[in-house]
């Protein structure tokens, strides 16, 4: 049976703010700090969108200022994605990804296209079943061949079971609203390697993250903070032998009256800021193009 979803997915809720607050696009720069000096500052990345929301063009830049890889995305006129390609300047190569639907719209394969000046052959291949769950995927080397398969399976209640080469790679249990509650995580001999504990809150925006290892002992822990239903805060503990936190990261989020993201701080266990992102927005008019 599968587990019921009571809302929008995140990514439709976010298009739909991007298209009603008319964002063209927006700039994201980083500014790096030690022992509270300015290091460095670079774009990380400019973000386009087309008037109804949907992301059309990603470029991504590395921190000497080149571009890192730019990705390009195409939807159709009922707002699925249909192929997107990522292409990296420095090396020529490019991945191409389509997304096949079937005559109701739903998914029911992807595909990945590795593509350079010596190359071009699909390198791997999700498949999905009419409910739209993920039930295989493959990998293939330069010739064709299968180097890699992944079968997903699922219990009457909805859990996925992830089963590679060497058995059960992983479980992830969903709650009624169709949350993640629980990641557990194989070792070939069956052993847990790790797992991983996830709570909601009643409007299913995650608040607690817990990690714990192969011996059970909790290694890391997010605690997450919202306000209006938008993320304001994440703090991030690490956790030596003794339980005792051994490295701490706080992140702070700011928004504009729009509520678009304008700033995200990052701070050390010290509580000294080592990184901030700022975000500029561009804006359609209230004309169309």
């Amino acid at each position: 049976m599968l587990k019921k979803s009571q809302k929008k997915p995140w990514y439709e809720i976010e298009r739909e703010r991007i298209k009603s607050s008319k964002i063209k696009s927006f700039t994201i720069w980083v500014y790096s700090y030690k022992n509270g000096k300015l290091k460095n500052s670079y774009k990380q990345l400019f973000l386009e969108y087309d008037y109804n929301g949907y992301p059309v063009k990603q470029t991504h830049y590395n921190s000497n200022g080149s571009i890192h890889h730019i990705l390009v995305e195409k939807f159709n006129s009922e707002g699925k994605q249909i192929w997107d390609i990522s292409i990296c300047p420095e090396s020529n190569i490019r991945n191409k990804m389509i997304y096949k639907c079937d005559n109701k719209g739903r998914i029911n394969e992807e595909i990945w296209w590795y593509i350079s000046k010596k190359y071009k052959y699909i390198m791997r291949r999700d498949i999905y079943d009419v409910e739209g769950r993920k039930i295989e995927c493959l990998y293939y080397d330069s010739k064709h061949n299968v180097k890699h398969r992944t079968i997903y399976k699922y219990d009457t209640v909805g859990n996925k079971i992830t089963i590679g080469e060497t058995g059960k790679e992983s479980m992830q249990k969903y709650d009624n609203n169709g949350n993640e509650i629980e990641n557990i995580l194989y070792l070939s001999n069956g052993d847990i390697k790790e797992r991983r504990i996830f709570e909601y809150d009643e409007n299913s925006n995650k608040t607690k993250e817990k990690r714990y290892n192969l011996h059970g002992r909790m290694y890391m822990k997010k605690i997450y903070m919202y306000y209006r239903n938008r993320r304001i805060g994440l703090i991030i503990n690490r956790y030596n032998l003794n339980g005792d936190i051994k490295n701490k990261i706080r992140d702070v989020v700011k928004y504009d009256s729009k509520n678009n993201i304008v700033e995200c701080s990052c701070n050390n266990k010290q509580d000294k800021t080592t990184m901030i992102s700022k975000y500029i927005y561009e804006y359609y008019s209230n004309k169309k193009r």
